[in-house]
């Protein structure tokens, strides 16, 4: 059976075809992601951006090139969980071509800067952003285990981008920030706490993050991705704070 293929941009457009024994639902759920990624691609394509197409040592999905995305309902499902309102400001750690960065932007949150190791990701980034019209409030480049800006921004946005030792030491440094702050506060007498919050989507080291004392709120499958997403507490090693607290 031939497959029907477009060519745009240099992009190839494969669609798997529909045998007769197979459902509609079994032929969406085949191809959601290669759709989904090819349109994306499309729509780069017509406003000049670089968000999707697919980067050298990006991963491979079914022999072809997919880069992350923020499928359909991922910001929802999180706020859900979390109320965006809780969120004073969050940083993405591998924050790549600044996708993410654009999704909270548009989704209400005011506050938002990433974090990313490749400078040409950086590069496309800042074009990206300035295309689009959305202002990061900063791109660290570098190492994400030698970060510690972390004044102003009470949530971390995690997908599955770094390898254990360098997670570990990353919420290490944030986990000293927030007990820092809370001594400081405990010490001036100011009652007001702020909850932070960690956002981890394919938590791979998940048994990792709870023992450095993160704690999880609630999870959820993403359909479109099949991927898990935990949001996570961190509670002072002072003082414990509470979603409601703030």
């Amino acid at each position: 059976m031939s497959k029907l293929i477009i060519n745009i941009a240099e992009e190839n457009f494969i669609l798997i075809p529909l045998h007769h024994n197979e459902s509609r639902r079994s032929f969406f759920h085949k191809n959601k992601i290669r759709l989904f990624y090819r349109s994306s691609v499309l729509l780069d394509f017509f406003r000049g951006t670089n968000f999707y197409k697919a980067q050298q040592g990006d991963a491979k999905s079914d022999g072809h090139h997919f880069a992350t995305a923020f499928y359909p309902g991922l910001i929802g499902g999180i706020f859900r969980i979390l109320p965006k309102h809780k969120i004073h400001g969050l940083i993405e750690v591998g924050s790549g071509k600044g996708l993410g960065i654009v999704k909270f932007k548009r989704a209400g949150i005011s506050r938002v800067g990433g974090i990313e190791i490749q400078e040409s990701l950086v590069t496309i980034c800042h074009e990206n952003l300035k295309k689009v019209k959305i202002n990061a409030d900063f791109i660290y480049t570098g190492d994400a285990q030698n970060f510690y800006a972390f004044e102003g921004y009470n949530t971390l946005f995690i997908y599955n981008s770094l390898p254990c030792n360098v997670l570990i030491a990353f919420l290490s440094n944030y986990k000293n920030y927030i007990n820092q702050i809370q001594s400081s506060n405990e010490n001036s007498m100011e009652n007001e706490t702020t909850a932070n919050f960690l956002i981890y989507v394919n938590p791979v080291y998940h048994e990792n993050v709870i023992g450095l004392g993160f704690e999880e709120m609630n999870r959820f499958f993403h359909f479109p991705s099949h991927e898990t997403v935990i949001v996570y507490q961190y509670k002072s090693d002072r003082k414990s704070t509470r979603l409601n607290s703030s």
